[in-house]
């Protein structure tokens, strides 16, 4: 059977989706690509690049700054398809002197075409696995030199998988090193409860899509004031919902 999460590509919640973590990704980029190590883990990667589903929508250009913007129409002007979170992701940081990736896909289909994708642009550091495991992260975490995580959160359906968020929510809470999650959900609100009292949290909403982004301690003391950090991550995906 198809994948189903072909029919949401290039969708409103893709776009909000993609666009804050393009935008968060270059933020850490720029402040840290020289002195820190990027961990990236994407939990529902699906796929690197894939066809424009019937339902997306136009990408609104910023300007000259448009990072997004850019990857996606260089990236259809080549090949017709549309760049998901792994290959923007691998876009974004590009500019790290080290990085490592975990990125899980439980369709074995796309999984495979994940690990070509990933070895045609030269991408390598990169863990594939089906489900994610906190042993996973933390072993990566352990064996990198200082570094700065970044987790991409995607249940699908957050009502039918809450362990989806569960899961990985609780693996970062045990990192002590700084810490960004970016929590996409489709259908039902994200529980506050799920992420513990030491984070810091911000939301946008846009029924029935909702991006939750949450830091720890750790990423706080770097990046600055909360309301600075939260500002500079949102604005983008606010101004596609005006």
């Amino acid at each position: 059977m198809r994948n189903p999460q072909f029919k949401n590509v290039g969708n409103r919640g893709d776009v909000t989706k993609h666009r804050l973590l393009v935008d968060s990704l270059q933020l850490i980029t720029e402040r840290f690509k020289d002195t820190r190590t990027l961990v990236y883990v994407d939990t529902h990667a699906f796929a690197f690049r894939a066809p424009l589903s019937k339902n997306a929508g136009p990408i609104a250009h910023r300007g000259a700054d448009d990072l997004y913007a850019q990857f996606e129409e260089a990236e259809q002007a080549a090949t017709g398809k549309c760049l998901c979170s792994p290959g923007l992701a691998a876009g974004a940081t590009a500019g790290f002197r080290e990085r490592r990736f975990l990125i899980c896909e439980k369709d074995p289909v796309q999984l495979a075409f994940l690990k070509c994708d990933f070895a045609q642009e030269g991408v390598d550091s990169v863990r594939f696995r089906p489900v994610f495991s906190g042993k996973d992260l933390a072993a990566l975490v352990e064996s990198a030199h200082a570094p700065f995580v970044y987790m991409l959160i995607d249940p699908f359906r957050y009502e039918h998988d809450k362990d989806a968020v569960r899961a990985p929510v609780a693996a970062a809470d045990r990192l002590d090193h700084p810490t960004v999650l970016q929590i996409f959900n489709y259908g039902a609100p994200i529980a506050d409860e799920l992420i513990g009292p030491r984070w810091k949290q911000t939301s946008i909403e846009d029924y029935p899509f909702c991006n939750k982004i949450a830091w720890n301690p750790s990423a706080d003391r770097l990046l600055g004031p909360a309301e600075s950090h939260a500002s500079c991550l949102l604005a983008a995906a606010l101004a596609t919902l005006q």
